[in-house]
């Protein structure tokens, strides 16, 4: 297995992370002088889409893996629970 195909069954945590970078970098860079709550606002924001993004991608993968004799175990159940997951955590 290569490493493009580790990323495919991986893309709904890359994405997760990349949201992560993109609040703080929203936050420092672009939201500095604001105030709390639009810094909380904006952050939410942004946290909310990248959860839709990681749902919509862990909805639409149809593969199945297991890496490192069960490290990451991709399969329509651990997709299943992390669409759920993830709504649980929009709705928070």
């Amino acid at each position: 297995m290569n490493y493009l195909q580790i990323l495919q069954l991986a893309a709904p945590e890359t994405a997760l992370a990349i949201t992560v970078l993109m609040v703080l970098a929203v936050d420092l860079i672009a939201l500095r002088g604001q105030t709390v709550e639009q810094r909380f606002r904006a952050g939410m924001l942004v946290s909310i889409i990248g959860c839709l993004m990681a749902a919509i991608l862990a909805f639409a993968n149809f593969e199945q893996g297991n890496l490192l004799n069960g490290m990451l175990v991709v399969d329509p159940p651990t997709n299943f629970l992390k669409v759920v997951l993830l709504t649980l955590t929009i709705l928070r």
